[in-house]
């Protein structure tokens, strides 16, 4: 997993404080699904019927809601547990920087 520069470098420029909200849990749980409803858009992040995973590393989404200090929220979409040929360090990996960057951690085990 490496991180994509020029999302670091628009990361970077942001000025004004974050309020990460990120949602893990095994591939095929609704993650995207619950996160697009939470924005009321089906086109935000991808869902589909494949058996393969389709979001892979982790996306952050700007929204334009705001938390109760003021603060932007973003919301974390990540690339869910136990996926085939995936290794359980792969996961924990995800498990620890979202869980780490995330103010807030949805740990998603249902279908949505």
């Amino acid at each position: 997993m490496l991180p994509v520069p020029e999302a670091l470098t628009r990361l970077s420029r942001h000025a004004g404080s974050m309020s990460i909200v990120s949602v893990v849990g095994p591939y095929h749980s609704g993650k995207s699904f619950l996160l697009n409803a939470l924005l009321g858009d089906t086109q935000v992040f991808t869902i589909g019927r494949r058996t393969s995973p389709e979001t892979m590393g982790i996306w952050l989404c700007r929204t334009h809601l705001h938390a109760g200090d003021g603060s932007e929220v973003w919301l974390m979409d990540s690339e869910g547990f136990f996926g085939p040929g995936i290794a359980e360090s792969y996961d924990a990996k995800i498990f620890t920087i979202a869980s780490l960057l995330g103010g807030h951690l949805v740990y998603n085990t249902v279908k949505v």
